[in-house]
């Protein structure tokens, strides 16, 4: 069904895509009733968006699935996608309606109003543009998706590696759901609040261990202490790099595709969370658009052996 256009193995991202509306510059958030004006605002692809655009910029050949409305939102997610030169083959148009957030960044510190619909597309949708990937495809997935573990067994058949994003839901993060997850993946990228919450740990160390008791690779990002990498028992640290943050939103979906792009070049895990880290830090410096990722020469030169 699908074809990425070049030969060898790419990535496969699936998971919410989300039209983003940003407001950036705001030294404070408006009382009730009370109008504050933006220093910058900007709409750009989000979700898992994110991390196609950041895949493909990369040079990765990328496909991106998921699922936008018949609006006008999803128009302007289905072009601005294609315009960056992203096939849009494998996004499914459900439903009336396309998921939304809007974001309302103040004082290094950001809100977020979203609105999410459910899935509508059947798993057997999914599981043809799996079928479609190359083994050594690194799938990159959300954990909260409904065909979560269906999709990482098909992958893991299929020789590909199967790659797990979490988000901020308690109530999730403490189910049955995500502990039967976890053993199909060969990764897991999370921050500290996430790990914490799902191994019941106090420490961050010692739910990186727990974790990796579990998948074989597990990413914690740290926000301004960086980024830890625990695989085969070895736990690497790199720091987090100086950025002046207009938007931040997104920062961990650049992070994980830059990890996983340079996992995919045979770069050890040092490199490979500097490589993140780097990426996360350019991305949070503006509003989209997408062209303004870095590319492989970039983080190349930048991210030393």
């Amino acid at each position: 069904m699908l074809a990425t256009g070049q030969a060898g193995p790419g990535a496969l991202v699936i998971g919410p895509i989300y039209a983003d509306s940003v407001f950036a510059g705001l030294s404070r958030l408006p009382r009730p009733g009370e109008e504050v004006v933006a220093q910058e605002f900007g709409i750009a692809p989000g979700g898992y968006a994110n991390s196609a655009l950041a895949f493909h910029r990369l040079g990765v050949p990328t496909v991106l699935c998921g699922e936008v409305g018949t609006d006008l939102y999803g128009t302007y997610l289905l072009n601005t996608l294609e315009a960056a030169g992203l096939s849009t083959e494998a996004i499914f148009r459900s439903g009336p309606s396309t998921n939304v957030a809007v974001t309302i960044n103040w004082s290094g510190d950001r809100g977020i109003v979203s609105y999410g619909r459910t899935t509508i597309a059947d798993l057997d949708q999914y599981a043809e543009v799996v079928r479609a990937a190359p083994a050594g495809t690194v799938m990159l997935q959300s954990a909260r998706h409904p065909h979560a573990a269906a999709l990482l067994r098909l992958a893991r058949e299929r020789g590909c590696v199967g790659a797990l994003s979490l988000s901020w839901h308690p109530e999730f993060l403490r189910s049955w759901q995500l502990r039967d997850l976890l053993p199909l993946a060969d990764l897991l990228f999370c921050n500290v609040p996430e790990a914490l919450m799902i191994t019941q740990e106090t420490d961050v160390e010692a739910a990186g261990r727990r974790l990796a008791g579990t998948v074989g690779e597990v990413v914690i990002t740290r926000g301004s202490e960086g980024a830890d990498a625990i695989r085969a028992g070895v736990r690497e640290h790199a720091p987090a790099l100086p950025a002046v943050v207009v938007d931040a939103t997104g920062a961990g979906d650049v992070f994980a595709a830059a990890y996983l792009a340079a996992r995919g070049w045979g770069w050890p895990p040092a490199r490979c969370l500097r490589a993140g880290n780097l990426c996360a830090s350019r991305a949070v410096e503006q509003i989209g658009p997408p062209g303004q990722l870095m590319d492989r020469s970039d983080l190349e030169a930048a991210v030393h052996p």
